[in-house]
């Protein structure tokens, strides 16, 4: 079952891309759906592997697995793999190589006990799934809506990880232990990009009424 919060931005995906006269097909919309599901998929089961090693073997399976090769992954997995490879049928070592570097630095958030280092992998994080989403936008014309898709991704994992910092702790995603000084420098990292992305777009105060409601586990 998708989660709500991806049918809701391929949704209002017009929105956004409308700010830079860009449209916003049904098969777009259902293509930007379908690839956020399986990432949510491959992080799931990613996040149930106590241990690294087998998180790595884990990874290098799904870059292997996505490039067309057999390994041993669960069913839900290889049909979201597949779903993908039809996908950016054009685009194959691109994500593949993406998915790989956003792994790493998953690997890095998890284990790391140093707080800029983790930040740091967050927006990476971020910066990574927009480009992966980008390539299904790899026709459009000439615009700064990938530079701002991409400040958006950072952003959005920002606000994740201020909403579930603490829970990821708790659940032993994360060792490094969630403290004041981390919420105000995962807070400061958010305002910092946040005020990019909002001067980026052409309709500013409108992008903000929306972003709104996405940072209201924070409240």
């Amino acid at each position: 079952m998708i989660r709500s919060e991806y049918v809701a931005l391929a949704r209002e995906l017009p929105f956004l891309r409308d700010g830079f006269a860009l449209p916003s097909p049904t098969a777009l919309r259902d293509g930007v759906c379908a690839t956020l599901e399986a990432f949510e998929c491959l992080d799931r089961h990613y996040d149930r592997m106590p241990h690294a090693d087998r998180r790595r073997a884990f990874a290098d399976d799904i870059v292997r697995s996505l490039a067309g090769a057999q390994a041993p992954l669960p069913d839900e997995v290889t049909r979201h793999l597949a779903a993908l490879r039809q996908l950016f049928a054009s685009h194959v070592p691109a994500i593949a190589n993406r998915l790989a570097r956003f792994t790493a630095m998953t690997e890095t958030a998890r284990t790391t006990r140093a707080p800029r280092e983790y930040i740091a992998a967050i927006e990476e994080e971020g910066r990574l799934t927009s480009e992966m989403v980008l390539l299904l936008f790899a026709n459009d014309p000439p615009s700064r809506f990938p530079a701002f898709f991409v400040q958006l991704g950072i952003v959005g994992n920002l606000v994740d990880k201020l909403c579930d910092v603490r829970d990821d702790f708790a659940a032993g995603e994360i060792v490094l232990e969630p403290n004041v000084a981390l919420h105000l420098r995962l807070l400061g990292a958010f305002v910092k990009h946040a005020a990019i992305v909002v001067a980026m777009f052409p309709r500013r105060a409108a992008l903000v009424v929306w972003g709104a409601k996405y940072f209201k586990g924070l409240l």
